[in-house]
């Protein structure tokens, strides 16, 4: 599936999508949501490397990397 397409399923601005994959945005709880839903699994899954169709693995080992250094960046900030 291109990222448009991907996009247009979770009702995200391509933008939007390709800002998520790069760390630049990190996904809503309700994007994840949409985002499990498009891809056919739960949210929690999002974060299980080998539970997953493996043409969507990719997509979601980008997913998880990304929420991964929201979060640390999150607890990083909390740190200082």
């Amino acid at each position: 599936m291109s990222q448009a397409a991907f996009a247009e399923k979770v009702d995200l601005s391509i933008a939007s999508l390709s800002q998520i994959e790069r760390g630049l945005n990190y996904p809503s709880s309700e994007t994840l949501s949409r985002i499990a839903n498009t891809l056919g699994v739960e949210v929690c899954e999002l974060f299980q490397e080998n539970e997953t169709p493996a043409e969507h693995r990719h997509l979601l080992m980008r997913f998880k990397n990304d929420i991964l250094k929201s979060v640390e960046t999150v607890y990083m900030s909390y740190e200082e």
